[in-house]
């Protein structure tokens, strides 16, 4: 397997999730912290969280999206706007269409990394 060159992010991406996730509730946090992996490596199943609150899948999908959209709305939001532009030109120096594997592998060898990154593309507006 070919070693990749590693790029160097001016930001921390565990300490940007944990702003992001500042406003929300508890519980929403927790499910987006579970969903994503942003405390541990593995992530948790709809079915899991679900089964921990006594809710149904469904239920845990529709606080997850919920809460999405409450980060998006937020001033955290706007505050991280220069990280996603920073991630969008990572992308773009990658050639502009990279698989997510390919460009978390690029970033960091560390799940739990790849994990905070993966969270910041999935609340960006951008990708």
């Amino acid at each position: 397997m070919k070693k990749t060159r590693k790029i160097k992010l001016s930001f921390k991406p565990q300490q940007s999730s944990k702003k992001l996730l500042r406003g929300l509730k508890d519980r929403d946090r927790y499910v987006l912290e579970s969903r994503f992996g942003l405390e541990e490596p593995k992530k948790k199943t709809l079915e899991s969280i679900g089964q921990e609150y006594d809710i149904t899948r469904e239920r845990v999908r529709q606080i997850q999206d919920a809460a999405l959209k409450a980060i998006r709305k937020s001033d955290s939001y706007d505050e991280a706007k220069e990280i996603f532009a920073e991630i969008e030109q990572v992308i773009h120096d990658l050639g502009g269409i990279v698989s997510e594997d390919e460009l978390l592998e690029t970033i960091h060898d560390d799940e739990l990394i790849q994990n905070h990154i993966h969270f910041h593309l999935v609340v960006g507006d951008n990708f």
